[in-house]
């Protein structure tokens, strides 16, 4: 895609486990101790939120960006609804609505959203 965040550019999201190896042993460890994050022991079919804990939920997660010169960026993302099922169809919905109205020039096939929105 010719760089268009530059060749610096790194995206994590291991900042609970770390990276790497020793990164994956952790966070099977979190999964482990956790058994409704998913896996063998996690929730079945059906057995998911309630819609009451689905409307009540919220997040409210901080994004960090750092610059090889130093410098910072924060944005904070904050959302009304259980992530996984209130919001999800929200985001879902707001991604299309920007793949139309703002990458009419990508050519057919199939794209990741951060492929097609770095041609936009």
């Amino acid at each position: 895609m010719g760089f268009p965040y530059g060749k610096d550019f790194v995206y994590d999201e291991m900042v609970l486990t770390g990276p790497g190896e020793k990164g994956e042993a952790n966070a099977k460890l979190v999964v482990a101790a956790n058994a409704q994050m998913g896996g063998a022991g996690g929730p079945k079919p059906g057995e998911g939120p309630s819609k009451q804990e689905r409307e009540s939920g919220m997040y409210d997660l901080l994004f960090v960006a750092f610059a090889p010169d130093g410098r910072q960026v924060r944005a904070a993302v904050r959302g009304d609804r259980d992530p996984g099922y209130g919001s999800t169809s929200k985001m879902i919905a707001e991604c299309a609505i920007c793949l139309l109205r703002d990458t009419s020039e990508i050519p057919g096939g199939i794209w990741t959203p951060g492929a097609a929105w770095a041609i936009a």
